[in-house]
């Protein structure tokens, strides 16, 4: 493919090069550098060019027939500071995820591209003899892909530093983030377009508990893994495998379930699944693409029920054949508290005894503040989180980000913090952006209003800025990766065209950078508010095309 995009542009450029060649036939000279032709853009050839790259943009919108719909184009050069093409750009429309532009910038201007995000361990008094005499506590501050892995490497820290007993309890803090965890209360939506695990300042694995029930041997229970392994999660399992078990064997109950002796069913997935999101603390329903399970006569149902300590009980019933699989997986409605659990969970697996249970608190308390030491860190730079979040336009990591942006502020609500930080910013940016509205940090709110003029101006900025380069490896890359990974593939846009996506049942947007086939540098902002979304993408993509394969064409002669 990228052979075939190669081609393209060779074939511009010699055609280029063949004007070139037309414009100096039958000149010939005694001096050699009379010879050498030395192609100039005048003015007027430069603006001929441009009011042929409008026109194209115009009959592109003209022939879409886009009665209905309500849209803003803009076409930004950052190289000569004009506008090559701008149609409604001052008019606010529903952007859908291209909110995380905003929400990227905001996190980029305040905290700059060297921020790194802590998740702390520490205790309230020294280690003696490999024994604390106190209480471990663990700190997050958003790191929203902190993962059991993370998790595990602490504790190594806290191996090579000599612990070996804890005689108080492990308690976790989330409280660098507000109690308002959900994403639906706080951006005040009235439906739930797609439901996102709880936003706490101390998460793990995404704040998703994930299920994995295989079969073991004929007649046994089955075996549950659960990932993060916690002790905030209470196992009930009836669940057993179809068929005779074999007399000579017994199961052996391991941490988690009965699990046979051998392990043998760790890569012998049964069957996909799908996620289904059902709102807001709503399980994330594993779906079968397969009615095997039924046709062999077994089923499992995974269930799960909040208790009212904060725990989770996860009820695994049914039956399973041997050596299948099932993958269940669900929201952790108390992610500060299972981090805890998992904590205490990996300290005893490591070898470390803990006499202590596990809690959640708030280390702000000034006295306790005081006597805290430091024991362990996990640091993670900040473009490790926001790549992923704007090149899969992860709705969890925005809305992370979202109230990292506000988390610093007076008050006791993040995004009320995030969102008058975002307006202070633009305003003193003079971004000219006072009606733009921000209910979250993702764009699922409907209710979010952008204008185009001020996509590009970020654009612009950010281009000149010290995390310019930074802020464009976040965006999908046409035809490589990302949400773009499927689209203008076979043209000049292919591995040229950056961008972040927006999409909702009627929106779809997109704003980003592209190169020129003279190498220009243009900033481009489209959105369209309707419902005919392939259609509005189909409009952006051949934008997108024809402004990859622009070049100025007329030649001084």
């Amino acid at each position: 493919m990228k052979i075939f995009t190669n081609g393209i542009k060779t074939f511009f450029l010699l055609l280029i090069i063949g004007n070139f060649i037309s414009f100096n036939a039958g000149k010939s000279s005694n001096n050699p550098a009379e010879d050498v032709f030395v192609p100039q853009i005048k003015k007027e050839d430069s603006t001929k060019s441009l009011n042929a790259l409008e026109r194209d943009i115009d009959r592109i919108i003209n022939d879409a027939d886009l009665k209905g719909a309500r849209f803003s184009v803009a076409v930004y050069s950052l190289d000569t500071k004009h506008y090559y093409f701008r149609k409604n750009i001052g008019d606010m429309l529903t952007p859908a995820s291209v909110t995380k532009l905003f929400t990227c910038f905001s996190a980029y201007f305040k905290y700059g591209c060297d921020y790194k995000i802590k998740t702390q361990i520490l205790a309230n008094s020294e280690i003696k003899n490999g024994v604390l005499n106190g209480n471990l506590y663990i700190k997050g501050h958003g790191d929203a892909i902190f993962s059991t892995s993370d998790l595990n490497s602490l504790v190594e820290q806290l191996k090579k530093s000599g612990l070996k007993a804890v005689t108080g309890s492990v308690i976790a803090d989330g409280s660098y983030f507000d109690d308002i965890t959900d994403r639906f209360q706080y951006s005040g939506d009235r439906d739930v377009v797609q439901g996102v695990q709880p936003i706490t300042a101390l998460s793990i694995d995404q704040n998703i508990v994930t299920v994995n029930v295989r079969g073991s041997e004929g007649g046994r229970p089955v075996t549950v893994e659960l990932i993060p392994p916690s002790d905030a999660f209470k196992l009930n399992i009836t669940a057993r495998t179809t068929g005779r078990a074999p007399a000579h064997k017994s199961p052996v109950k391991g941490s988690h379930g009965y699990r046979s002796r051998k392990s043998r069913y760790a890569s012998n997935i049964y069957n996909e699944y799908s996620l289904k999101e059902t709102g807001f603390g709503g399980p994330l329903l594993a779906q079968k693409r397969s009615a095997r399970i039924r046709e062999n006569h077994s089923g499992i149902n995974v269930s799960v029920k909040n208790l009212s300590d904060g725990n989770q009980q996860i009820i695994v019933s049914g039956s399973l054949d041997p050596e299948k699989s099932y993958i269940y997986k669900h929201h952790i409605l108390k992610p500060v508290l299972a981090v805890a659990g998992a904590l205490r969970n990996r300290l005893i697996a490591s070898g470390i005894s803990v006499k202590g249970s596990y809690s959640e608190i708030t280390t702000e308390n000034e006295g306790l503040k005081k006597q805290l030491n430091l024991l362990a860190e996990f640091s993670r730079p900040m473009p490790d989180i926001i790549s992923p979040m704007m090149k899969h336009s992860d709705n969890y990591l925005a809305e992370n980000f979202f109230k990292i942006v506000g988390a610093s502020g007076k008050l006791k609500n993040n995004a009320k913090e995030a969102k008058i930080y975002m307006s202070a910013m633009l305003d003193s940016l003079r971004f000219n952006c006072e009606e733009c509205t921000f209910n979250d940090g993702s764009g699922l709110s409907r209710r979010n209003k952008v204008n185009a003029e001020t996509l590009i101006k970020i654009l612009d900025y950010t281009s000149r800025s010290s995390f310019g380069k930074s802020y464009d490896t976040t965006f999908s890359i046409a035809g490589v990766d990302g949400t773009l990974k499927n689209r203008m593939i076979g043209t000049l846009a292919e591995n040229n065209l950056h961008a972040k996506t927006g999409t909702h049942g009627n929106v779809s947007a997109l704003t980003g950078y592209v190169k020129t086939l003279d190498g220009e540098r243009l900033a481009f902002a489209m959105i369209f508010n309707g419902f005919n979304v392939n259609h509005f993408k189909a409009i952006e993509n051949e934008i997108g095309r024809t402004l990859a394969q622009f070049f100025y064409y007329n030649i001084e002669k």
